[in-house]
């Protein structure tokens, strides 16, 4: 092959990268689902109370009873071990770009997130937002000690499977999701007597006194 055949496959290859790279910012949360995450929410009206944080809130909220005792629309924004720190983003998002923050928020919030790196191990909330969303996603992502290849590889590389799968997955999820939340599984409830005879574990353990010095 000759060298000017190799140099229009590698400009060729290069072009139909950027271009899908484009695409897929400006344009993938029109193939994101319509039972759940950010789109779902944003087509759902009425919403008075939210719930938003990890996959303990979607499948840890009854929101058909909630609805029923309280007489309010709720609604759940859940993406798997999503931290304060992005939940912080989507909802100033939601107040201040799109006034569409509903007026209760209950925000998932436990020790755990708090110790742990602020990556983005559910990249669908990029999948799922406008590019407005996405630009204050990836600087969060960045100034919270991101690196530029991993932020290549949530908007280029993760997630294109679900552009072929989204009429599917679209199907399924509607099926077994309510605003939200989950329909089948739920957490069970704390039982406050076994907790209380349950001895307390330290983990890691504490320092001892020779450590200390």
């Amino acid at each position: 092959m000759k060298l000017s055949g190799i140099f229009r496959m590698v400009a060729a290859t290069l072009f139909l990268v950027v271009a899908f790279v484009v695409f897929k910012f400006q344009f993938s949360q029109y193939f994101s689902m319509e039972s759940r995450g950010m789109q779902a929410m944003l087509q759902t009206a009425g919403v008075d109370l939210l719930f938003i944080g990890s996959s303990h809130s979607r499948f840890g909220y009854d929101l058909k009873l909630i609805e029923r005792l309280s007489g309010e629309r709720t609604f759940t924004l859940a993406y798997n071990n999503l931290t304060p720190v992005y939940a912080e983003v989507l909802l100033r998002w939601l107040s201040e770009d799109r006034k569409a923050l509903p007026p209760k928020v209950v925000v998932e919030v436990f020790p755990q997130q708090m110790l742990r790196r602020h990556g983005l191990t559910d990249t669908r909330v990029f999948f799922d937002s406008p590019p407005d969303l996405k630009r204050k996603l990836a600087g969060a992502f960045l100034r919270h000690g991101g690196r530029w290849r991993d932020l290549y590889r949530h908007f280029v590389t993760r997630d294109n499977e679900l552009f072929f799968a989204s009429v599917l997955d679209r199907v399924y999820q509607a099926s077994d999701s309510y605003r939200g939340s989950h329909l089948g599984f739920r957490f069970r409830p704390l039982d406050l007597p076994a907790f209380r005879e349950t001895p307390l574990v330290s983990w890691p353990a504490p320092l001892d006194a020779e450590q200390v010095q």
